[in-house]
């Protein structure tokens, strides 16, 4: 599902926007002729032939369908956010993870991605490193596909969001997590060439499941989550 930052309430809900209705030219209609009565012309047959086959509710009243457009956004940046800690389970912290271009170099893990641990509470950045980020995902007109390359070494050595993005970022995604009622595993991309924070873009989000027992604290042993969830031990 994708939908601009601005879609969102205050609540966490999706606004509602405007619908945006087409208008055609009235169907043409054939003149009575001496030999016989008015006919419709065969677009308008078509047209009310598709209405009466249109879905019935069980009452036997005309449903609607709704048809979802995605708009493909042109990726400056992009990347996930974790609103606890994924390695510790810290609910008082969000993570963010990001690249330039598409969000594909992060999710696939072919890059060690430009990192922020961001205070729950305070919106303060806790903690920021650059990342290793030798390549991006782009989308290349001679393929006609998005294709993962080398990443020009200017970029490389520069977060790819600034901090107020960072910010702004936290600050939606604790109103996601809030309203779907547990931490979120939150896609996003921030789109070129577009004012912010109109070019932030949340794409789709789904529950961490790996603390979603919500036991953390004192017990937690970073070397044997390691060795659960990442390395695989013989005889383990």
């Amino acid at each position: 599902m994708l939908f601009r930052s601005r879609d969102i309430g205050a609540d966490g809900n999706l606004a509602q926007g405007n619908p945006h209705n087409s208008h055609g030219s009235p169907a043409s209609q054939r003149r009575a002729t001496p030999s016989g009565p008015r006919r419709e012309s065969r677009g308008t047959s078509d047209v009310r032939r598709r209405e009466d086959s249109a879905p019935k509710s069980a009452g036997g009243e005309r449903e609607d369908i709704a048809v979802g457009v995605l708009e493909l956004v042109d990726a400056r940046s992009a990347g996930v956010v974790f609103t606890l800690d994924p390695v510790t389970g810290d609910r008082g912290t969000l993570v963010v993870e990001a690249n330039w271009g598409l969000g594909e170099s992060v999710v696939s893990g072919h890059v060690t991605p430009d990192h922020w641990a961001v205070d729950a509470a305070s919106g303060a950045i806790r903690q920021q490193r650059t990342g290793a980020k030798e390549k991006w995902t782009v989308f290349s007109s001679a393929a006609g596909k998005a294709v993962t390359e080398s990443l020009p070494a200017d970029l490389a050595a520069r977060p790819c969001l600034a901090e107020h993005e960072v910010r702004y970022l936290c600050d939606r995604a604790k109103e996601i997590a809030a309203h779907a009622g547990s931490p979120q595993d939150i896609e996003w991309a921030i789109a070129r060439d577009a004012p912010f924070p109109e070019n932030v873009y949340f794409l789709q989000h789904r529950p961490e499941t790996t603390w979603k027992s919500g036991k953390t604290g004192a017990g937690f042993d970073p070397v044997q989550y390691a060795l659960r969830n990442v390395f695989k031990v013989p005889g383990a």
